[in-house]
């Protein structure tokens, strides 16, 4: 056998167990990686010394844990509006950094995203999509946890 059919051969072994390994932890829980002391230790409190607001959003949610948010709601399938706790604070000039946590959510093509319109929210608020893409179709998704940060 040639070496490239040989290493052509092997890429697609390895894709294919990479590929079932996947499949079965998604289907195995609620999230990527097991519950274990360091997912746990996320409940810990927030130091976010430089940030105006600072957040870990659990898929579906839940506050984690966060500073400067008054609150969050997740009106509907992958939606959630953020609520800055400073009074006034204009979301339309602030420029948020987000992140999909991998630890805690559930999929391998996921995706968060700020949506600067704010359309979905209430006035005053940041709205944030989350996604899931795995079958090839993003579709909005509560299986996505995801960081949210403002300077």
């Amino acid at each position: 056998m040639k070496k490239s059919a040989l290493l052509a051969l092997l890429a697609s072994l390895t894709l294919g167990v990479g590929l079932l390994a996947g499949s079965a932890l998604a289907g195995g829980g609620a999230s990527n990686d097991p519950v274990d002391a360091r997912v746990s230790a996320l409940r810990a409190g927030t130091s976010a010394p430089n940030a105006r607001i600072a957040a870990f959003i659990q898929a579906g949610g839940t506050d984690v844990r966060s500073k400067g948010l008054a609150g969050v709601t997740h009106p509907s399938t992958g939606l959630y509006c953020l609520d800055p706790a400073a009074d006034p604070f204009n979301v339309n000039r602030a420029i948020p950094q987000l992140s999909v946590d991998w630890s805690t959510s559930l999929g391998d093509a996921l995706m968060a995203h700020w949506r600067s319109a704010g359309i979905g929210c209430p006035a005053g608020q940041f709205s944030v999509l989350t996604f899931d893409g795995e079958d090839g179709s993003f579709d909005l998704s509560d299986s996505v946890s995801f960081t949210f940060y403002v300077p």
